[in-house]
């Protein structure tokens, strides 16, 4: 369900992949803000 090919999902599956997504794109935006901090040391 959440990485194969798609088809027809229950509102609980939809769910359960908006909370994956959710987690990812905060786990994305966290390691940009230390590779963003680790750029600010190396230029200094």
């Amino acid at each position: 369900m959440l990485f194969g090919p798609g088809g027809r999902y229950s509102a609980n599956q939809l769910t359960v992949r908006a909370n994956m997504l959710n987690e990812l794109q905060s786990a994305v935006r966290l390691l940009n803000q230390e590779l963003q901090g680790l750029l600010l040391v190396l230029t200094e």
